[in-house]
């Protein structure tokens, strides 16, 4: 049974790893990188990858000349993966611009990049105190404190983004991982898969909704 679980689950691609597809919705855009090769892991590996997302491209009339320069800066190094330059630049954009929120959220993605969840959940924070109903931010602070273990916290936080926007499909994914690998809770699991499956039609979401039967009839 084990051996057909884990060929069931080899299943999933790379884009799993960008979870935040979407932007805060206080933003303008975004900016992504294509994936051309396909990568097989298990779900537990896919369920990782979903503190990986997509960098926040800012509103850049709302900047002056050297800070859109300095945002754009930092954003190459971002996506390039040159992780401590963008740190760097990210932390002087933020003491220049306390409340900006894609300096902020960058920023958090960066910190997390570089195994620093308690100060990325503390940037997130930051973020949702000035907007608390940026669910982006919500989505990436649950994925946060998964990443510390917190998973009643992450619970939280996913739940909190639906609450925001009902059809935010990583936030469904994202609980249906929390439930599915981390909480015990098969029935919820599947309620979150399948809404995110209805939501995006990713033919992967057969394989995890696959393995739940054998986890339902055991609880």
């Amino acid at each position: 049974m084990r051996q057909n679980r884990n060929s069931s689950s080899r299943q999933t691609a790379c884009r799993l790893a960008l979870v935040l597809a979407s932007t805060l919705t206080i933003l303008a855009g975004c900016a992504s990188k294509p994936e051309d090769a396909k990568v097989e892991t298990t779900a537990e590996q896919a369920a990782k990858a979903d503190t990986v997302a997509t960098p926040a491209a800012p509103v850049l009339a709302a900047l002056n000349a050297s800070q859109q320069q300095a945002y754009s800066n930092a954003l190459a190094a971002q996506m390039a993966k040159q992780w401590p330059q963008a740190l760097s630049s990210w932390q002087q954009l933020a003491a220049q611009l306390p409340n900006y929120p894609g300096v902020l959220y960058n920023l958090a993605l960066v910190q997390l990049q570089l195994n620093q969840a308690d100060d990325a959940q503390k940037t997130v924070q930051q973020l949702l105190t000035i907007y608390p109903t940026a669910v982006e931010a919500l989505n990436l602070s649950g994925a946060i404190a998964r990443s510390q273990g917190q998973f009643r916290q992450a619970e939280r936080q996913y739940l909190a983004a639906i609450a925001v926007k009902a059809d935010h499909a990583n936030a469904h994914k994202n609980l249906a991982f929390l439930y599915d690998l981390y909480l015990d809770n098969p029935a919820k699991a599947r309620e979150h898969y399948e809404r995110y499956q209805a939501l995006t039609n990713d033919e992967q979401a057969k394989a995890w909704l696959g393995l739940l039967p054998a986890k339902e009839a055991n609880p």
